[in-house]
């Protein structure tokens, strides 16, 4: 009998969980589908978009303001003892020449920041970061060059700059002697109006994030740094520890074309510790654009006895953005 009532109910509950399961399963597939879809994306976005423009947001021609509010982003770090008093200074220059490159638009107040004087530096070893040692080589353009203008522009740079004869159907510009006359010609000929005056005009310190980090072993990349709590993906979210609609960095997506001589790679291999400060701030661009997460990873060069930029990214897509801030 108990036998009997056992296969009753069993009849009765299997369907009834199974039929629970399906219709949770539908809704979380019904919820999936509506955070991808376009109405979705372009209303989180312009909520996420407006959140950010309602911050407060400092001038970046308010030169006295924004060295109190970079004086006080890493006064208040917990790690400033990392620093000497020297080295503190110099990353309030370095945090200010920053700010500077992308908003002052001249190639002048961008090399303070990106080329130094009295810097060496040299293209990178892997060109455009997709490759080693075999960027400009056919068979590897041609392997990117139907994954997008983006991937095919990197490319088309890293011939330019290195003068290879790859791509004679296009006419380039003839590349000048000198590295530097190379990347100026690359700036200003290619960056889409990255470069002009106004291109950032304001930044916001209350929810800017500095971490200052000492180790001998490379660090995490820069959008993997914990700036803050991990962010639940929502449309173009991605799951990164900084508020974001997406993310592009000089790292991959929009890699680099030149590296430093004294590289961190460089100064961990020579046995020394390296120090670091990773920032995280909202920047305000002119428009058509709207304000963007930005995170900049600087390092101490010893034997430059100075700070030096190593990676940018922008947390947001490119898709949404008019603009990016050539690194």
């Amino acid at each position: 009998m108990r036998l009997k009532k056992f296969f009753f109910l069993a009849l009765i509950i299997t369907p009834s969980v199974f039929l629970v399961l399906a219709i949770y399963s539908r809704r979380e597939r019904v919820n999936d589908e509506a955070h991808r879809s376009p109405k979705f994306f372009a209303e989180h976005q312009k909520e996420i978009v407006a959140e950010w423009g309602n911050y407060v947001y400092v001038a970046l021609k308010s030169t006295n303001q924004i060295r109190d509010g970079i004086g006080a982003l890493i006064s208040s770090n917990s790690n400033q003892c990392h620093l000497s008093d020297h080295q503190e200074q110099m990353l309030e220059m370095e945090f200010a020449d920053f700010f500077n490159a992308y908003s002052i638009g001249t190639y002048e107040s961008y090399c303070i920041f990106r080329l130094p004087p009295h810097v060496s530096w040299n293209w990178k070893t892997n060109g455009c970061g997709f490759v080693t040692r075999r960027t400009g080589a056919k068979e590897e353009l041609d392997r990117y060059f139907h994954e997008g203008p983006n991937f095919l522009i990197t490319k088309f740079m890293y011939i330019f700059l290195t003068n290879s004869g790859y791509f004679p159907t296009h006419k380039l510009p003839p590349a000048p002697e000198t590295m530097e006359a190379r990347f100026r010609q690359y700036v200003f000929l290619f960056s889409d109006c990255t470069f002009f005056s106004n291109f950032w005009v304001s930044v916001n310190f209350d929810r800017s994030k500095l971490i200052l980090t000492k180790t001998r072993v490379a660090p995490p990349p820069l959008f993997r740094m914990p700036f803050y709590p991990i962010q639940k993906p929502v449309a173009a979210t991605v799951d990164l520890p900084f508020p974001n609609l997406g993310s592009v960095g000089s790292g991959f997506y929009i890699p680099t074309l030149i590296e430093f001589d004294n590289s961190m790679a460089n100064i961990l291999n020579s046995g020394q510790e390296l120090l670091t400060a990773d920032a995280f701030f909202f920047v305000n661009p002119s428009e058509p654009d709207s304000p963007i997460p930005v995170l900049i990873r600087l390092y101490w060069s010893p034997a430059d006895d100075r700070w030096l930029p190593d990676e940018l990214d922008v947390g947001t897509i490119q898709s949404l953005a008019h603009r990016y801030p050539i690194f």
